[in-house]
């Protein structure tokens, strides 16, 4: 384990620690590195005890995991295929909280951020660089099965005046903090 990743070590529930347990043992290795870089860089907004708003997270998670639950049970004569569930984290940071949505959801993490870009874990995420209202479009969302995450993030992009109502209109279903 590295130092900056010791330091971590004992969260509240914010931390990394808490991420631990979504990553397998094989890949720890992987996450304390990510995680240094992460903390190590100079435009790093938290401290090394709150990696992001990861209890909230958690929680959405477990709202979106029985989601995708009901929306893979089809009748057995339904021949139309299900297109996965997609969370679009508006304001991602450093994406870390894509760790703890279940496998079968894909996550598509959206910021301004550059340096380090995010670094994921599992096959079915990526990284959208730039502003939600400059990237929306070209993103193709489907409202049927697309859940916007907003924790804050729009509120930071002051110069852009519509990315509230921007969002809304974008997601029927969503969570904003």
């Amino acid at each position: 384990m590295t130092e900056a990743a010791a330091k971590l070590v004992g969260d509240d529930g914010c931390g990394l620690e808490t991420l631990l347990t979504y990553v397998s043992k094989e890949r720890r290795g992987d996450l304390f590195r990510y995680v240094d870089e992460v903390i190590e860089h100079d435009d790093y907004e938290f401290d090394y005890q709150f990696l992001g708003f990861i209890v909230d997270y958690i929680n959405y998670a477990a709202i979106l995991k029985r989601k995708v639950d009901v929306h893979e049970m089809r009748a057995p004569w339904d021949k139309d295929p299900v297109p996965p569930i997609t969370v679009y984290d508006v304001g991602c940071s450093n994406a870390l909280q894509h760790l703890v949505f279940d496998p079968r959801i894909h996550y598509v993490g959206i910021d301004m951020i550059g340096e380090p870009e995010p670094q994921f874990f599992r096959d079915n995420c990526r990284f959208v660089q730039g502003r939600f209202s400059d990237v929306a479009a070209g993103l193709k969302i489907d409202p049927r099965n697309s859940v916007g995450i907003a924790n804050m993030s729009l509120l930071y992009f002051v110069s852009d005046d519509d990315a509230i109502g921007l969002f809304d209109r974008t997601f029927r279903q969503k969570f904003v903090l």
